[in-house]
């Protein structure tokens, strides 16, 4: 017997689904978004696939787990459900220690750089696909901010807590905006959103999350500059 629950999403459709053998999510791209009616390169699938795909062998040596691709169809990525809360559901900040909250900055920091790495054998026909993505998001969220693409960085896309699980560890899980960037946008964006989450309580976390980010090679001072855009942005929702 198979039940289905549908979970929120502003761009897409994504459903669990619970069958006698197995729990999946099942994401189900359009050409616009659900919710905002925005038109969105459909092709967006493609690089999220191809990120949750390269993510396991490329970040190997971190304890931060991603969801594992079941399948791959037109438009469809069933996945992996891993059954954890998003962050934005917890009332403060502590349910991770300080050195989790780091280790976290640090991944973010290496990730950005070994995707970039990987750039032309992961996005190799999907360059226009991450230019129309980050066309999106800067329009979005950060308007006066133009990123210099030239320092060798890649974006997740869409850090906030909404996207990232909590089990015993973060668990990312939105990838289809992945694009290429300037460094410190991923973890500008959770900061930020930390910030205006969770208020004071955020002080101690955002400084280990800050610190993990420096240890892993970020450029502290390029997170800043996305910091205050992403704050502005928070601020208007």
């Amino acid at each position: 017997m198979e039940k289905r629950q549908i979970l929120e999403s502003v761009v897409n459709q994504v459903t669990l689904i619970n069958t006698d053998n197995v729990t999946f999510i099942r994401k189900k791209y359009f050409t616009q978004s659900l919710r905002l009616g925005i038109p969105i390169d459909i092709r967006r699938s493609e690089v999220e696939a191809r990120v949750l795909e390269a993510l396991p062998s490329i970040m190997a040596d971190y304890p931060i787990h991603t969801p594992r691709i079941l399948s791959v169809s037109q438009n469809q990525i069933e996945m992996e459900y891993i059954k954890g809360n998003a962050l934005n559901t917890y009332k403060d900040p502590f349910f991770a220690t300080n050195n989790e909250w780091r280790e976290l900055g640090k991944w973010l920091a290496t990730l950005e750089t070994r995707l970039f790495k990987h750039k032309s054998i992961l996005f190799s026909d999907l360059f226009e696909v991450q230019k129309n993505s980050a066309g999106i998001m800067a329009k979005i969220k950060t308007p006066e901010l133009h990123p210099n693409t030239e320092n060798g960085s890649i974006s997740l896309g869409d850090v906030g807590l909404k996207n990232l699980l909590w089990t015993d560890n973060f668990h990312p899980i939105d990838f289809e905006f992945c694009h290429e960037s300037s460094p410190g946008r991923d973890v500008a964006q959770l900061s930020a959103h930390m910030q205006k989450t969770w208020c004071d309580s955020t002080h101690e976390p955002i400084k280990w999350l800050t610190m993990g980010y420096s240890d892993g090679g970020g450029s502290v001072s390029s997170m800043l500059r996305w910091q205050h855009e992403f704050l502005k942005y928070y601020e208007r929702r």
